[in-house]
């Protein structure tokens, strides 16, 4: 797999649990197409046994979802109109109709927000979040587009895909913003109730151009590390490594990278690579041992 692809926004990477369908023409572009005229595009990037920059023969399905508005194509496709709720709707029943019942959803950069919604109303069907320098639980602290005319090269290439956004692109992320009631104070509303018992790996750098490190480390500490945060256990270590923290999983799987930027899937594709490897493995050797209040 290309690991720049992964930068580009609207795409969001899903690791797909056995025993689903595999389909022929894996590298190509393919379409979901629904009765009421709603569509979505998606590819497999399983290139000879390439996951995620991971050699593996049965290791996991990675499945490139791309999001309508975000895809060269009009964002309006039947009774889809660009909604940012009706995202929702559009990835579970495209999710449904791949037989992907639960995945892992690996999200960089504003995937983080469309994904976070809707973990927000679907949360049965993730897995786990994989965070590359995604949007946080509080407000995107980002550059604005005009800002970005005047910078230098050099400065445009360490903001990364902020610097991408096309103009059709910035007015889809207008339209996201306007339909939901209360617009961004809602969905960063909806964040903070994630349900907290979904497992995290999150990877970022104090670099960013584009999202302060600041804002992620408060979600980190709130979902994962906190006194709140639910804690998972290992009952089979997978490694073997002694030095890891069996009863605190959350913490193993924070990392920070002072030598990158916002495209730190880009430029740390190989080290995530192997790094979500093992959270995608070890998940299925843990337990949540958290006392959970009764209800």
């Amino acid at each position: 797999m290309n690991n720049t692809e992964i930068s580009r926004s609207g795409q969001i990477y899903l690791r797909q649990k056995q025993g689903s369908i595999l389909e022929q023409n894996r590298s190509q572009i393919q379409r979901v197409q629904f009765e009421d005229g709603r569509f979505i595009d998606y590819r497999y990037n399983l290139d000879n046994n390439l996951c995620f920059g991971i050699k593996s023969n049965e290791f996991c399905r990675m499945t490139n979802l791309y999001i309508p508005g975000f895809d060269k194509k009009d964002e309006r496709r039947g009774t889809y109109k660009g909604k940012f709720d009706q995202l929702v709707q559009l990835i579970d029943e495209f999710m449904t109709q791949l037989r992907i019942f639960q995945a892992i959803f690996v999200v960089h950069s504003y995937g983080g927000l469309i994904v976070k919604n809707f973990a927000y109303f679907k949360s049965q069907k993730v897995e786990g979040l994989v965070q590359l320098a995604s949007v946080p639980l509080t407000l995107w602290q980002g550059i604005k587009q005009s800002q970005l005319l005047s910078l230098p090269k050099d400065e445009l290439d360490q903001i990364g895909p902020a610097s991408l956004f096309s103009l059709f692109e910035i007015i889809q992320l207008l339209k996201i913003k306007i339909s939901v009631p209360g617009k961004c104070s809602e969905i960063f509303s909806r964040f903070r109730k994630l349900n907290k018992k979904i497992p995290r790996l999150i990877a970022y750098s104090p670099n960013d151009n584009v999202i302060l490190a600041s804002t992620i480390e408060e979600e980190k500490d709130q979902f994962v590390l906190g006194e709140n945060a639910i804690k998972r256990r290992i009952v089979n270590d997978i490694s073997k490594h002694s030095q890891l923290d069996k009863q605190d999983v959350g913490s193993i799987y924070i990392f920070r990278f002072d030598d990158t930027s916002h495209s730190i899937n880009h430029e740390k594709g190989n080290e995530l690579g192997i790094l979500i490897k093992h959270f995608i493995k070890q998940l299925d050797n843990t337990e949540i041992s958290t006392k959970l209040p009764k209800l």
